[in-house]
């Protein structure tokens, strides 16, 4: 039996952190599957995969995914990970000692923790040796090490993150755990801002302590540019648009979502507009990526425009380059 949540989104956060579980879960097992039962785990596990991005993108508003690669989970920090929401079991199961499983000392990092945080580690666990964090991403482990109990969270991760406390800085193995897994949800830089990078292929992020700046323009050189070309052509350029994300709402289970100033409450802000060379071509690639339209070009009597929808709700009008109104 599972802990009994009051809501629906305490329900779908949930459910969320059980499906990765169960990937996580089945992916650590593959090894160890007798032939007759890996098909059948294949199928299992390529459908829990899907639900708990579907879960995680379209109702919780978080990534979906993070790596190419799915986490691997050991059967203790699964079971460590599903322990919490556990109330009771049937008597008829097996043992925990019978199975050779047990659950890790609780490990909590401060919630609104964000790549390239310094942050404190929570876990109530001793041990005299030097202390490693390790960040687990796909098949990589990435080890960071613990000063006066704080760490510094690799600035590159994105989806969910688990990290663990091990004694060696040769990544984390059940005997080297001290604590954890805990569970980390990241936003990444491009894909924070789904529908705005669909159309706009140049990306410069600004990270403060409680905000990051998003700069986003057209490439018109149709080549990759470095870090330093995309700083110095800021704001020396045409058409780049400013976007701030405010830390914390990301977290926030009371936090309502967006007004996208075309509804009430919040009416008031309309939109922004985004030049391109041809509105029918520009259309296709989005529908190509999966972006929903507020108004098709062969939508109503304006038929050279179309307004297309980011992730939160927001218009964004698709012009031509020479509008004539």
């Amino acid at each position: 039996m599972l802990t009994p949540v009051s809501n629906a989104r305490e329900f779908a956060m949930l459910s969320q952190v059980i499906e990765n579980v169960g990937t996580g879960a089945y992916t650590g097992a593959t090894g160890t599957l007798s032939p007759q039962y890996i098909t059948g785990s294949a199928s299992i596990l390529s459908t829990e995969a899907r639900q708990a991005s579907l879960i995680a993108a379209y109702i919780n508003g978080v990534e979906g995914w993070g790596s190419p690669f799915n986490i691997a989970l050991t059967k203790n920090e699964a079971f460590t990970l599903a322990a919490p929401f556990i109330v009771s079991c049937p008597s008829s199961n097996p043992t925990l000692a019978d199975l050779g499983v047990h659950a890790n000392p609780a490990l909590t990092l401060p919630a609104n923790a964000n790549p390239g945080d310094n942050v404190p580690v929570y876990f109530n666990a001793y041990t005299n040796q030097r202390l490693w964090a390790v960040f687990l991403n796909g098949l990589d482990q990435i080890v960071v090490p613990i000063r006066n109990g704080r760490v510094t969270i690799p600035s590159d991760l994105a989806g969910q993150v688990y990290v663990l406390i091990s004694t060696t800085p040769n990544g984390v193995t059940d005997g080297s755990t001290v604590a954890g897994p805990a569970i980390l949800q990241f936003q990444s830089s491009l894909t924070n801002q789904n529908g705005l990078a669909f159309c706009l292929t140049i990306g410069l992020e600004k990270r403060f302590s409680d905000f990051t700046l998003y700069f986003l323009a057209f490439n018109h050189d149709g080549r990759e540019l470095s870090e330093k070309e995309k700083e110095d052509s800021r704001f020396s350029r045409e058409g780049v648009l400013e976007l701030t994300h405010n830390h914390g709402t990301e977290s926030d289970p009371h936090f309502q979502g967006y007004a996208n100033g075309n509804t009430e409450p919040g009416k008031g802000f309309g939109h922004i507009a985004i030049t391109v060379d041809d509105v029918e071509k520009a259309c296709e690639r989005f529908e190509k990526l999966g972006v929903p339209f507020k108004k098709r070009p062969s939508d109503g009597k304006m038929r050279h425009i179309a307004f297309i929808l980011d992730p939160d709700g927001y218009w964004i009008e698709i012009v031509p380059g020479v509008l004539h109104l």
